[in-house]
């Protein structure tokens, strides 16, 4: 099914998905541009859709976002990690709109997947690459406080296959995948629901 494209607050975005979660950052009042910026990476090119200033794990006050229909696929994931090694600056991926029978009675959250690139400068600030780290520096595996994730990711994900056979759901060589929810209860619920019933067939005004 070819995306459609759709014009919102001057932006003519690829898809239709895209606008919407474009309406869905205005009504939490969050501050975005729309492809900003491009990358050449080992794996492609790669044009994130979103730059967006927002809470998240990491030191920097901003984020890409990529919105997929569904999970990205291997390759990229590997321009995700790329680019937040390149940029310092983790990935969310985003898919679907909530549906709106998933709203919880007292206000919802909007979960999202991020990617951390295995280079990025400040990865010591993040519980999940810090415990990682920590785990194999306690293990003499890696040199205490070099805050090595390339090497940490390495040994993780040779345990993994190792004792289990396949490989690490969320480890690979270039980075890290992690889950986490946004939201601020109502407001997010009020978010949902604007992006759902914005209508663009008549102007810009969702």
């Amino acid at each position: 099914m070819k995306a459609i494209e759709t014009r919102y607050k001057g932006y003519r975005f690829r898809s239709r998905l895209e606008a919407r979660w474009a309406v869905f950052f205005d009504a939490l009042g969050l501050t975005w541009e729309y492809e900003p910026e491009g990358f050449e990476t080992d794996a492609g090119w790669y044009l994130p859709d979103f730059r967006l200033t927002i809470d998240n794990p990491s030191d920097n006050p901003w984020v890409w976002v990529e919105v997929k229909p569904q999970k990205l696929n291997e390759t990229e994931r590997e321009k995700a990690f790329a680019v937040s090694s390149y940029t310092n600056a983790i990935v969310f991926e985003l898919n679907q709109i909530p549906e709106p029978e998933n709203i919880r009675p007292y206000g919802t959250y909007v979960g999202v997947r991020y990617y951390v690139g295995s280079h990025m400068k400040d990865v010591r600030s993040m519980w999940c690459t810090n415990d990682l780290i920590g785990f194999y520096e306690d293990q003499t595996q890696i040199s205490p406080g070099t805050g090595n994730l390339p090497d940490a990711l390495k040994f993780d994900t040779d345990y993994w296959r190792n004792k289990y056979g396949n490989e690490h759901t969320y480890h690979f060589l270039n980075g890290m995948v992690r889950e986490l929810q946004i939201g601020r209860g109502w407001s997010c619920t009020a978010a949902i629901n604007a992006a759902r019933s914005a209508r663009f067939e008549h102007g810009e005004t969702p």
